[in-house]
């Protein structure tokens, strides 16, 4: 069961800050990118879910390995 007051707040600090992740934090956590799909055996036809990981590096360039994301 989700905490509607906890989501709230979260939904509340984490609006509009996509931008800001991007070029200040989002810009080192994307790094490790492809060292991570290597590791994961991440390639053309393999299913991923990207969960919690920013802004959409991992599940881009998963999906330029031609997997389904």
């Amino acid at each position: 069961m989700i905490d509607a007051d906890y989501d709230a707040h979260e939904r509340s600090r984490w609006a509009g800050r996509a931008e800001a992740y991007q070029r200040s934090f989002g810009r080192l956590c994307a790094y490790p990118t492809q060292a991570l799909l290597e590791a994961a055996a991440v390639r053309a036809g393999r299913r991923v879910i990207d969960v919690g990981t920013g802004p959409g590096t991992v599940a881009a360039a998963a999906l330029a390995r031609g997997a389904a994301v």
